[in-house]
């Protein structure tokens, strides 16, 4: 039916730490904490994984039992305060939310012509406002972490594509072992058919 969240965000996740790093053989040096959503790529990367949920990301980064803390957007990570204990945001952020609207095909096809338009307009109108409320709330979010003083920075380019790409890859690197039945027909349906 549509997305509960933006779409067009591709940095939805953000790499925050308290260690600065440049290039890719940095991030074997490191201890990242992260959530389910975020573990095969922060593997991916090389770096050791340490399980959290969210509410344990502020303690994690203030005691220093981790070096950083992969997954969380910029709007969670100032609402718990988690710029008070973080020195670096390296970007570009990565991968983009996966929270959709769906309905039953079936279902879908026994609404008459007049309702199915009311629905979809409704999902339409919610993207585009959510779209906004979403990137006025980045915006703030941003200004909290720079009134932290914690820096914000760009990856080297050829640092920056390794991430990206290798998030992706070990993600569904990831998804094909738990779901080898699935994963292809998932993979070309949210890449355009790539």
């Amino acid at each position: 039916m549509g997305r509960l969240s933006p779409s067009i965000d591709l940095q939805f996740f953000n790499l925050y730490l308290n260690k600065k790093v440049e290039k890719p053989e940095d991030f074997k040096k490191l201890r990242i904490g992260t959530a389910p959503a975020a573990r095969a790529l922060t593997e991916g990367w090389g770096a050791a994984v340490v399980n959290l949920q969210l509410t344990d990301y502020y303690t994690a980064m203030e005691r220093n039992t981790v070096d950083g803390v992969s997954s969380s957007p910029l709007t969670n990570w100032v609402n718990s305060g988690c710029q008070a204990v973080t020195k670096y945001l390296a970007l570009p952020g990565y991968l983009t939310s996966s929270v959709f609207i769906m309905m039953n095909l079936n279902a879908w096809n026994r609404l008459p012509p007049d309702l199915q338009q009311v629905i979809t307009d409704a999902m339409a109108y919610s993207e585009k406002l959510n779209g906004e409320l979403y990137a006025a709330d980045k915006a703030k979010a941003m200004q909290k972490l720079k009134e932290a003083k914690v820096e914000v920075y760009n990856l080297p380019p050829d640092t920056a594509k390794w991430l990206v790409d290798t998030a992706y890859a070990a993600t569904w690197a990831y998804q094909m072992k738990r779901f080898p039945d699935v994963t292809p027909r998932l993979k070309e349906l949210m890449s355009g058919g790539k």
